[in-house]
């Protein structure tokens, strides 16, 4: 049963872009509130914190916000998993990674961790559903 829900920051929370305009885009917004109600949430990044900042009051709404840049490893090395998940309390039966690099989903994978090649919202909400992700 899947309790939590990963994600990368850029590309798949933020644009891709990094400009001072760049945000979450207001349908991730929603999902992400949404699926707050049902799931453990996290962030798992090679992004910096100052990236990580651009979340704004979103970022609270996660559970643990695990940066490269603080714990010294980077995806999609084991380490960097294990850590997001240690931190969240689940095994990687229980969770779900989203990222917009087939590498970093490659290496969820590796350690068991149900995974998702992020390309836009709807497509999305179509993928945790396969994966039994209850989505409002």
């Amino acid at each position: 049963m899947i309790k939590a829900i990963i994600f990368d920051l850029i590309g798949v929370l933020l644009s891709s872009e990094l400009t001072p305009e760049s945000g979450v885009s207001v349908e991730n917004a929603k999902l992400v509130r949404k699926l707050r109600e049902k799931y453990k949430l996290g962030v798992l990044s090679n992004a910096s914190f100052n990236q990580a900042r651009e979340l704004g009051e979103l970022y609270d709404v996660f559970d643990t916000v695990v940066l490269s840049e603080e714990i010294k490893t980077s995806k999609p090395k084991k380490e960097a998993y294990e850590k997001v998940l240690s931190n969240l309390r689940v095994s990687p039966e229980e969770a779900v990674f989203i990222d917009d690099s087939l590498e970093n989903v490659r290496g969820a994978e590796k350690l068991g961790i149900k995974s998702i090649l992020y390309e836009d919202v709807n497509k999305l909400k179509e993928s945790l559903r396969k994966v039994g992700v209850v989505v409002l």
